[in-house]
């Protein structure tokens, strides 16, 4: 019994030594060394008991330290981590006991000494990381370019020195003065209701000096723990040169809105990296809204944009983020009434210090004009080149038929016309032949009509005329026609294929909604001469051609009435196909150039007397 009562002193006697040791406060490899070296005597066998400590890769351990196989250990655990051991030796054997040759109390003093080094250790490094913390905070507000003001329920608790610096109060000053001392009369009202809120954001003040001169301010507060204390620590900016370069850039665009607005150009300020959007200029007007109409965002921008042109330009803003190149680009708007706009759109990149595009700076200046030109000196060039092929054709084809359809594919292709059609009339006015080219599931219905002897409307009304028509819309002038179904919302022109009173056929084209003008009316005329002056040319030498036929008949004919007429004998061949040839030379003359037409009989007449005269005499 009464060893038992003494092995429970030394227990005693080991906690208390352990807490001396750590009221101390030492440093905590002093603390870990002089706590193992209590641990022998707490032991029931000191004489040959030895201990150490494992603690962060470091060792502690008393003198006669020996490792042997009777040993007793507890972990020490730090913010629920091991991070080291308590460990007792015995040099020799024992008797066995409770655990080994160690006792049950043992194993709860070794078990409650690990545990309090842990604790220990939790508490140390807390107390060194809020030393640390305090210790940079002070040094980064010492360090900073900007007032800081500690205050504890609105009265200023501590400032660091800039403050003293900025304001002409020294801490002694500052310490128990009210916050709102350092703001002047037109703000307080502003500042006190952001303490009392606990705003947290950043806002603008006027700050007042010891000598009282005021200043622009940025104020920026938090609540914080700091000494053991739950305290408001505000930081104030003088933002003097902020103010006046502000003012100074708000003057400067002022003056370039102004000018914008008094140029033709408009300019804009696109951020890379939101997508905020700034006119200047007035894209109102230039699109035919009213100021305030169109917002100033991306999508807004985007929805006046031409359908056919927005992947491109989508594609631009896309190039606006990730690039740092300049890009130009030409697209169309559609104005309030519909009617479309060119705009050349140039812009340059604002860089930051990675090279990167901030935002980006452009112009838009409007080029309808010159677009326009552009497609009318396109379009005159087509209507030239139409008119040089329409040309070589007549030159160079013989065959009316073939003429006629290569006359309409010519308008087709080279003019971009929905459709071409001609139709050729004989001397009476009645359907002769038909040709066309782009008219698809129109032309059945439309060859029927015109070999049932009717006529299209605008036919009709060319006839009646004699004169160009012009159709704007075929749907609403050519109800019954069967092209005006399929051409709905096209124009288009007919004309007659004449020469003086001869009528030789008509000639129709449809063009798209946007091809009327005076060069289409100019080419359709130049068009219609040189088709006219071919078609009578053909239509004079098949008459031609008809009457030598005729009178070919009528020669042979007179030649086996005639008496002393002889079948052609071999003899007489030879200058028979001689005087034929020449014969049938002046017949061509006559077919192309229109001349000797009196003469033909007289020369066909001697022609026939010849060759009978020829075979009676015998040679």
């Amino acid at each position: 019994m009464e060893a038992d009562l003494q092995e429970r002193i030394k227990e005693l006697n080991c906690f208390y030594g352990i807490s001396t040791i750590i009221e101390k406060d030492l440093p905590m490899e002093d603390t870990l060394q002089k706590v193992v070296n209590l641990f022998p005597d707490a032991w029931q066998y000191p004489d040959i008991t030895c201990a150490r400590i494992l603690f962060d890769d470091n060792i502690y351990q008393t003198d006669n330290f020996q490792e042997t196989s009777w040993k007793q250990s507890s972990s020490i655990i730090v913010n629920k981590a091991q991070v080291g051991a308590v460990e007792v030796f015995y040099f020799e054997e024992r008797p066995e006991m409770d655990e080994g040759p160690f006792l049950k109390e043992e194993r709860s003093l070794i078990d409650a000494v690990a545990e309090r080094m842990g604790r220990v250790s939790e508490r140390k490094q807390a107390g060194e990381t809020l030393h640390d913390r305090e210790y940079l905070f002070k040094s980064f507000t010492e360090a900073s370019f900007e007032s800081i003001f500690f205050s504890e329920n609105g009265i200023c608790i501590e400032q660091n020195p800039v403050a003293e610096i900025t304001f002409g109060y020294t801490s002694e000053e500052a310490i128990g003065r009210l916050a709102i001392d350092w703001i002047a009369p037109e703000s307080k009202e502003l500042v006190t209701k952001k303490m009392m809120e606990g705003v947290i954001e950043p806002y603008e003040a006027i700050a007042l000096k010891k000598d009282g001169s005021t200043f622009p301010c940025q104020l920026h507060a938090k609540e914080m723990q700091y000494k053991g204390k739950r305290i408001r620590v505000t930081s104030l900016r003088d933002i003097t040169d902020f103010k006046i370069l502000e003012s100074n850039l708000r003057i400067k665009e002022e003056r370039f809105r102004l000018i914008a607005q008094s140029s033709n150009d408009i300019f804009y300020e696109l951020d890379a990296k939101t997508g905020e959007l700034r006119w200047f200029g007035n894209i109102d007007i230039a699109l035919g809204y009213q100021n305030g109409e169109i917002e100033h965002t991306l999508d807004a921008w985007i929805k006046v944009i031409h359908p056919e042109d927005r992947s491109s330009h989508n594609d631009t803003v896309e190039l606006h983020i990730n690039s740092n190149e300049a890009t130009n680009y030409v697209y169309r708007v559609i104005c309030k009434d519909g009617s479309l706009r060119y705009w050349n759109d140039s812009s340059l990149p604002l860089l930051d210090s990675d090279n990167t595009p901030m935002k980006w700076l452009g112009g838009i200046s409007d080029i309808t004009e010159r677009k326009q030109a552009e497609e009318k000196i396109q379009h005159l060039n087509l209507v030239l080149r139409t008119i040089r092929n329409v040309n070589q054709l007549i030159v160079t084809e013989k065959n009316r038929d073939v003429l006629i359809q290569k006359i309409c594919d010519i308008l087709t292709e080279n003019r971009g016309y929905a459709n071409a059609w001609i139709v050729l009339l004989d001397e009476h006015g009645e359907y002769l032949n038909f040709a066309g080219a782009r008219l698809d599931k129109s032309l059945i219905p439309i060859m029927t009509m015109l070999e049932e002897g009717t006529l299209t409307i605008c036919g009709n009304r060319v006839l009646k005329t004699k004169e160009m028509v012009i159709i704007e819309d075929t749907a609403k002038e050519c109800v019954d026609c069967p092209l005006s179904s399929n051409y709905a919302g096209q124009g288009g022109y007919s004309a007659c294929i004449r020469h003086g009173d001869n009528i030789y056929g008509l000639l129709t084209v449809c063009f798209l909604g946007d091809q009327f003008g005076t060069y289409h009316c100019l080419f359709y005329l130049l068009a219609m001469g040189d088709v006219t002056n071919k078609s009578r040319e053909l239509d004079t030498r098949i008459r031609r051609k008809a009457y030598c036929a005729d009178l070919n008949i009528n020669y042979l004919t007179i030649l086996a009435s005639m008496p002393g007429f002889k079948p052609i004998t071999s003899r007489t061949y030879y200058l028979l196909y001689t005087l034929c040839s020449i014969f049938r030379c002046l017949q061509d003359f006559y077919v192309r150039y229109g001349h000797i037409k009196q003469l033909l009989p007289t020369i066909s007449y001697h022609f026939t007397v010849g060759i009978i005269d020829f075979q009676e005499s015998g040679l």
